[in-house]
């Protein structure tokens, strides 16, 4: 019973720092102006000229290149997409996934599996979500809600089953992220976050960080890359339209293969490569890890 209780309280724990991950950034946000089902589009997103009007997007770069495994499927699954946290988020926040899977497409050419915005539950958990007498019923909010998981259940699904891929364009991903308009990731959001889930070995025939990172488990800074025979190309694809009201980016570093001990550097990397983007990536803060990162120790 002592342990079930133990368990328990961990994972309300657990859930509520991964909310606060998520949504620390639309904190001021709890005080919604309800909208009538009319002023939302098809993907229950405000309509132009309506309160909350591309307000908040909070846009998930998952890498499936490396072929997550059943393991890392369920970390990536429990720490940042359960149905829990995604009702933490607030209404109106528009939410998508682009799943990175290195498999016949280049950068420019991937869209995302799933983009919604997230609509009012009916019962909670903002004040904004519950139904009143002069409202739509909660019966019908909690039937647009339920549809809304249902897609991105299959989204997730997706991600789940892709196969091994043949490269991994995180660096040219991040800049057709920041200027295509399909993603509509662009700077006339009030509030953006870039939410990364990936083991971070950019491998493409411009810039591989396999050798350093995996092979010699120390990475070669970013720095270094600029002042190489890479450098001018790397400067052509930095990020559009983050300089001025950059983004958050926070990080879900899955390491457990290629920087179990996170000595590498390549978390290094990417924080300079985001400081020169106009992004401060704080790692102690920005940076959630996966659970199976220790070594166990061996059997005497």
């Amino acid at each position: 019973m002592i342990k079930f209780l133990i368990n328990t309280i961990f994972k309300i724990a657990l859930l509520g720092i991964l909310a606060v991950f998520l949504i620390e950034v639309f904190a001021e946000e709890r005080n919604l102006e309800k909208i009538k089902i009319k002023d939302l589009d098809g993907n229950y997103c405000p309509k132009v000229g309506t309160p909350h009007y591309k307000e908040s997007h909070i846009l998930f770069l998952i890498d499936t290149t490396m072929q997550l495994k059943e393991t890392e499927f369920n970390t990536l699954n429990r720490l940042l997409l359960p149905e829990e946290t995604i009702r933490e988020i607030p209404p109106y926040t528009k939410i998508t996934l682009v799943n990175l899977n290195g498999v016949d497409k280049q950068a420019s050419e991937i869209g995302y599996i799933f983009s919604k915005c997230r609509p009012r539950t009916g019962d909670g958990p903002y004040d904004v979500d519950k139904a009143s007498f002069w409202d739509e019923s909660g019966k019908k909010m909690g039937l647009r809600w339920r549809n809304f998981l249902r897609e991105f259940e299959k989204s997730k699904q997706i991600i789940k089953e892709q196969p091994l891929g043949n490269y991994t364009q995180i660096i040219e991903m991040i800049f057709e992220i920041s200027r295509m308009p399909s993603l509509d990731f662009g700077p006339d959001y009030k509030n953006r976050k870039l939410v990364i889930a990936s083991d971070l070995i950019q491998q493409t025939r411009d810039v591989n960080l396999a050798p350093s990172c995996i092979q010699k488990q120390k990475c070669i800074s970013w720095d270094a890359l600029l002042q190489s025979n890479q450098g001018n190309r790397l400067r052509a694809l930095m990020p559009k339209g983050f300089k001025d009201n950059p983004p958050k980016v926070q990080i879900l570093y899955l390491s457990a293969r290629t920087d179990r001990n996170l000595t590498t550097g390549a978390l290094e990397f990417w924080q300079d490569y985001f400081e020169d983007a106009g992004i401060n990536l704080d790692i102690g803060n920005d940076v959630e890890f996966e659970s199976n990162t220790s070594v166990p120790a061996p059997k005497t």
